[in-house]
């Protein structure tokens, strides 16, 4: 079971400050995330690739693979973004996703594990901030070596909600063609989880449908043609995946949807809501 002040405890340091590319507490964060993973007995990998940053400067990114095999296939990796933009400590966005990360790796283990028939990378990535360059560098390796995936499940703001019913954005789209999905949207509180999947990833997404509402108020919304038709269901790094079909779903509290410190400084600790963010964590630990 995920304790509620280990989560705390991730986020507490992870959004001590921004984690904008090469700042501080960028690399940090880097440090914290690997050690944490290093002591739980996993393989850590810094796979660098290189960039070019919004000045035309050449960089080099850093995704960091926790394995817990280096040979075993088929693979399921479980993923979430680890820096922030400039100037937002990124609480939510997506201090939350890397804690949930952790503690599930911390128990679902290389010990747990060992005796599988497959393998798991646990993938913190970089420069999601930036157009999912690390998730799209990591698919593209994939797609090359023909490395066997069986599914990604991507962790992307998963902590915060809000009791008053005006604040949660409904999407165009949603009101002009979901209508089975507007009306669950108008029925809830904001304090719902979405899973979004593509049409190869259907029954994943139900899956992790039927666990999570066993404790939280869960949507499944499945986007057509890999969310090309509704590009807000790409906007994180599950769509790279989506891409070179495998099956891949983001897990999601509606990101700037509901949340408005999306972004912003106010996107601190205090503005969470841990009781929900723990009853996520152990639905899909589940």
């Amino acid at each position: 079971m995920i304790e509620k002040f280990e989560l705390w405890k991730h986020i507490n340091f992870l959004s001590l400050y921004p984690r904008n590319p090469h700042s501080k507490h960028y690399y940090d964060s880097q440090k914290y995330i690997e050690e944490f993973l290093e002591r739980i007995g996993y393989i850590v990998i810094e796979d660098k690739f290189p960039y070019i940053d919004e000045d035309g400067n050449r960089k080099i990114g850093t995704n960091i693979i926790a394995k817990s095999d280096e040979e075993k296939q088929p693979i399921i990796i479980i993923g979430a973004h680890y820096d922030s933009v400039p100037n937002s400590p990124g609480a939510d966005d997506n201090a939350t996703g890397i804690a949930v990360l952790l503690e599930i790796a911390k128990i679902i283990n290389p010990e747990y594990i060992k005796d599988k028939k497959y393998a798991i990378w646990y993938v913190a990535f970089d420069l999601e901030e930036l157009g999912m360059l690390g998730s799209k560098f990591l698919a593209n390796y994939i797609s090359q070596r023909n490395i066997n995936v069986k599914y990604v499940v991507v962790f992307e703001m998963l902590g915060f909600t809000c009791k008053k019913r005006v604040i949660q954005t409904i999407p165009k789209l949603i009101l002009i063609k979901y209508w089975d999905i507007l009306l669950k949207y108008l029925m809830l509180k904001n304090d719902f989880i979405v899973i979004v999947g593509d049409e190869n990833s259907s029954s994943l997404a139900k899956l992790f449908e039927k666990t999570l509402r066993n404790k939280v108020n869960t949507i499944n919304f499945l986007a057509e043609y890999k969310g090309h038709n509704f590009p807000i269901t790409r906007i994180s790094d599950h769509s790279p995946f989506w891409d070179i079909n495998i099956p891949a779903i983001m897990i999601t509290d509606t990101s700037f949807l509901r949340n408005h410190n999306y972004h912003k400084k106010s996107d601190t600790l205090e503005t969470l809501d841990f009781e929900f963010l723990t009853k996520v964590a152990n639905g899909i630990l589940e």
